[in-house]
């Protein structure tokens, strides 16, 4: 499996604090079958937003580490974009990663009221050449009470990344509903750890399979966890 959603990289956002837990989450990612990792900072003007010299040398001192423990975890840079204002012009400076240095772009909204001008910088970044992935639609509340806005967004080209923990009930009984819901409509496109912590999801992978495989094949479990990631690191179309 490749992860395209991990707060791994340590001391630059609300994710791993050491790189003593980022190193127990690489092992605990590893020993649940994950090969790739994508590393997703934060990019949030009002609380965490390091920059791409900061991501970057982190991840080269981590992957050096994780090399020499023998861990045969490769990382790829990334960031969680929070959506604002101020993104179509960090698009264009680039001043952001995009996953893996693709086309694609992971995107977050607020969690509790609506963010009404996502139509509008759907079309913006698909208009300049990226496509955005928005980071756990199951989590967002006026997505929990109008769930069909999303074929509308799906129509405009936006992508679908869950949780493995939704289905866990990490965040809830409606992000759990919604994550079915999404999964039994074929509207997942990822399904990743979206990892803070040691001893958090990637230790409880497998019996987040387990549920998923409940609700779709085997297959399809593969697609979504390996054949598009796969696809996000070769900078490829995904449809």
């Amino acid at each position: 499996m490749i992860d395209i959603h991990s707060h791994i990289l340590y001391c630059l956002d609300d994710g791993s604090k050491s790189i003593s837990e980022s190193i127990s989450m690489a092992k605990e990612a590893f020993e649940a079958g994950i090969t790739d990792i994508i590393c997703t900072p934060h990019n949030n003007e009002s609380y965490y937003s390091p920059s791409m010299e900061q991501i970057a040398a982190t991840m080269f001192s981590f992957q050096k580490e994780l090399d020499k423990q023998n861990c045969p975890i490769k990382l790829h840079v990334g960031n969680e974009v929070y959506l604002d204002d101020t993104v179509e012009n960090k698009i264009t400076s680039n001043s952001l990663y995009s996953l893996a240095n693709s086309r694609y772009i992971l995107i977050e909204l607020p969690v509790n009221t609506e963010y009404v001008f996502l139509d509008q910088l759907i079309f913006s970044i698909k208009n300049l050449g990226k496509t955005p992935i928005l980071a756990h639609p199951e989590r967002y509340m006026y997505l929990q009470n109008e769930k069909n806005k999303i074929y509308k967004y799906i129509d405009m080209g936006l992508i679908l990344q869950c949780n493995f923990g939704s289905i866990l009930n990490m965040y809830g009984p409606k992000a759990k509903n919604l994550f079915k819901f999404l999964l039994k409509e074929h509207l997942v496109s990822f399904i990743a750890s979206d990892a803070h912590h040691s001893n958090s999801i990637y230790y409880n992978l497998e019996s987040a399979k387990q549920k998923i495989f409940k609700k779709i094949s085997k297959s399809e479990f593969d697609t979504i966890t390996n054949i598009n990631p796969q696809k996000i690191l070769l900078d490829q179309d995904i449809f």
